[in-house]
């Protein structure tokens, strides 16, 4: 019996300690919080080099362990498509630059829906998230920099955004509260 408890506590430590260095990636979780103004701004594709127009908004990033701030990201729409329900779908381009640390690009589809508990949420009107299939790598690779230079990975979003003054044209806001989870893989080989 102890020497299974042993055996057990081993395998543990091995899978907390030794598996993460053994695969060298990394996972950051960021927070974007915060009003911006839209503008149209040209952003890349996912998987072309062809660049299309998006509302964009620069809204200010914090680490969320630290609650210090990292940056500021840019969080691009485009591709809109309406329910009829008062969600939407959509293409989000996020671009977030690292103070120090360089730029890293991620695409995604995401699901914007009314929030119905306004109890839980009073400053937000809407939820939002976006899950990637699994084995879909949505870190556009060719645009990061500095340390996400050739890195890929998976960006998750989870949030609650508040629409109210929004209407779909530059100059006009949305409040940011969102989570996104950065799975980084393992270093590019030289």
């Amino acid at each position: 019996m102890k020497r299974t408890f042993l055996t057990i506590c081993t395998l543990m430590m091995f899978a907390l300690v030794v598996s993460p260095l053994m695969a060298h990636g990394q996972t950051l979780v960021v927070q974007l919080k915060g009003k911006a103004q839209g503008f149209l701004k040209n952003v890349p594709a996912a998987d072309s080099g062809k660049i299309k127009d998006a509302m964009c908004f620069e809204v200010q990033m914090f680490d969320v362990p630290t609650g210090l701030q990292l940056g500021t990201a840019l969080d691009c729409l485009s591709d809109v498509v309406s329910d009829g329900d008062g969600g939407v779908t959509l293409t989000d381009t996020t671009i977030f630059k690292f103070k120090r640390n360089g730029k890293l690009v991620s695409h995604g589809r995401v699901s914007i829906r009314p929030l119905q508990d306004t109890e839980s949420a009073p400053a937000s009107t809407h939820i939002t998230g976006s899950v990637p299939s699994l084995g879909t790598k949505n870190i556009i690779t060719r645009k990061g920099t500095k340390r996400f230079r050739g890195r890929t990975g998976v960006v998750r979003l989870s949030g609650a955004v508040n629409m109210s003054d929004f209407n779909g044209e530059p100059g006009t806001p949305i409040e940011f509260n969102c989570l996104f989870v950065i799975q980084l893989d393992g270093l590019p080989r030289a």
